[in-house]
């Protein structure tokens, strides 16, 4: 009776196992190696993804702090018109139109010459929080490689004992 209970666990298992990694496949047919599980789990992963995107923010912010050195270049163009008819007071009769055009332009620049060296610690903090980005990049990598290789193993122990199980009850 215990032996049936185990071989009707491990049967449900290996079922419930081999379901999933059927449903998340393209087709009922395909095979799950290791490197393909590792593949669409290092694709496919949220945590992983977020951390991708936090290197590409450190980049980004990385590539700003170095822009602050360059100098810099703001324009502007502005244009007012007016088209009015006067009334004149005197006679209480409307004048001629009055069409009027205002503009300005303006072009300014600017370049900081010396901030007390914040923009070098921008740069090197920047730089950093880059590093330090992609060490977690890499990190989160490893976690994930090994959870999957963790339950690759885990599966192929599953199938190991459902075979045995097949055996011992082909045998009694």
């Amino acid at each position: 009776m215990n032996k049936l209970r185990t071989i009707g666990v491990a049967s449900l298992m290996w079922i419930m196992v081999s379901a999933g990694a059927q449903s998340a496949a393209d087709t009922a047919t395909d095979k799950w190696d290791l490197n393909r599980c590792l593949e669409y789990a290092l694709e496919n992963n949220v945590q992983l993804n977020k951390s991708r995107l936090s290197y590409a923010s450190a980049e980004a912010s990385l590539m700003q702090a170095k822009g602050q050195r360059l100098p810099n270049l703001n324009a502007s163009i502005s244009e007012n018109g007016s088209n009015n008819r006067m009334r004149d007071p005197m006679t209480d009769e409307l004048g001629d139109w009055k069409f009027s055009v205002n503009g300005s332009a303006s072009l300014n620049t600017g370049v900081t010459l010396y901030s007390g060296g914040a923009i070098n610690n921008e740069i090197q903090r920047s730089t950093l929080a880059k590093e330090a980005a992609l060490l977690s990049v890499d990190q989160t990598e490893m976690d994930i490689s090994i959870a999957v290789v963790q339950a690759y193993v885990n599966v192929l122990y599953a199938y190991e004992n459902l075979k045995y199980y097949k055996e011992v009850v082909d045998l009694s």
